[in-house]
């Protein structure tokens, strides 16, 4: 939740998405994956290290399966072409 959206408001906005945006923080791994999954929806994974440190769910599913992976590059170098 970031400083400038209260709990409540990001609650009710993400639980209504359709796809989830999922970012890399200072380690590989990333809550906001989990968080996406436990609402339903479409992981978008901005992140080239998060699919290889998510052992647990990497053994059982393949993320191709259910989200769409996005390049860090591109996305840094163009978010909005990258997610369009």
């Amino acid at each position: 939740v970031g400083y400038e959206v209260g709990k409540t408001r990001w609650l009710r906005e993400i639980s209504s998405s359709k796809y989830c945006i999922v970012v890399r923080g200072d380690n590989p791994s990333s809550r906001s994956m989990f968080v996406a999954i436990r609402l339903g929806c479409i992981p978008v994974i901005v992140s080239d290290a998060l699919p290889y440190y998510q052992p647990v769910i990497r053994s059982l599913l393949r993320y191709d399966d259910f989200s769409i992976l996005i390049n860090e590059a591109q996305f840094l170098s163009n978010p909005a072409e990258t997610l369009n």
